[in-house]
């Protein structure tokens, strides 16, 4: 295992070498054997896309999953599958074949902080892939999990959270974005955004202006089918609310006096483009609600 470890890593040659054995002693009934062995496969796959290709061809993937239902092996074994779907879209797509988002869901409500970030830290890797893969996230039913850990204790957990569900909203299509709206996303997003953690802020920032732009787009879609008038104002957008009501338009208005330029850029760009002014130069702080307005 130790072997195996370390930057940079070992040539390729001894790694073809190690892995047969690595695999052999996977079956090992001393756990504490298995184990190192489940970590020796996870420094080999964190690495190049060809030595991940090694790990694949080595038929590991069904023990890793299974490995996901035993404590001992659970870290070894998500962190193997983690560094998979962080390689190519192909080498992503035989970890969605081989089922494991249906074993991701016991790892979420795990009381152990690290295989709950190693888990989100997954699910990220396969949310930055292919449409398909991203619809299969969301159908294995884990956003829920996902975006409840996005007001999670723990900060490194509410960060990994925050990176799957913006590369959801950023690399889905317009329904798969959506379809995080069915959910109590904005309040917990607009939470993040006090992270003391520059990237953090980015992604939420980012997530949330593609959310208010889906909401933007159901107000003209709405507009658009209703031929017999009585149009939706622009702050019926639904995302403009919530965001309103959780008191994020005032972290948002905050973050433009933040020292990274790139957060005060994109703090004003939302606030300029979502949020009306008033005659005064106030950002607005009350939406219609009443028939000016529809719901997700």
């Amino acid at each position: 295992s130790n072997l195996c470890r370390g930057k940079p890593s070992p040539y390729i040659c001894y790694v073809r070498q190690a892995l047969p054995m690595a695999v052999h002693l996977l079956a090992h009934p001393d756990e504490e054997v298995a184990t190192d062995a489940a970590w020796a496969l996870s420094y080999i796959s964190d690495s190049t896309e060809d030595r991940i290709n090694m790990v694949l061809d080595a038929g590991v993937v069904p023990t890793m999953i299974q490995f996901l239902a035993h404590p001992a092996y659970q870290i070894a074994a998500i962190r193997t599958i983690g560094n998979i779907v962080a390689g190519n879209d192909l080498q992503t797509q035989v970890i969605v074949d081989a089922g494991a988002l249906a074993n991701f869901h016991q790892l979420l409500g795990s009381p152990k902080r690290s295989v709950r970030k190693e888990t989100l830290w997954t699910i990220s890797n396969i949310a930055a892939g292919t449409l398909a893969q991203i619809q299969a996230v969301i159908e294995s039913g884990l956003l829920p999990l996902v975006i409840q850990q996005l007001n999670a204790t723990e900060a490194d957990v509410r960060k990994e959270a925050t990176w799957a569900v913006s590369n959801i909203a950023i690399s889905g299509d317009s329904q798969q974005a959506q379809h995080l709206l069915n959910f109590d996303i904005i309040p917990a997003l607009c939470e993040n955004l006090s992270l003391h953690d520059t990237k953090v802020t980015i992604v939420a920032l980012d997530t949330l202006e593609k959310l208010l732009q889906i909401g933007r787009h159901q107000v003209d879609m709405a507009n658009s089918l209703n031929e017999g008038g009585g149009f939706l104002p622009e702050d019926a957008n639904p995302v403009v609310k919530l965001v309103i009501e959780c008191g994020g338009l005032a972290k948002i208005d905050d973050l433009q006096g933040h020292r990274s330029d790139e957060i005060y850029q994109l703090s004003a760009q939302i606030i300029d483009e979502f949020f009306s002014i008033d005659e005064e130069g106030e950002t607005l702080e009350n939406v219609h609600t009443a028939s000016g307005s529809f719901q997700f």
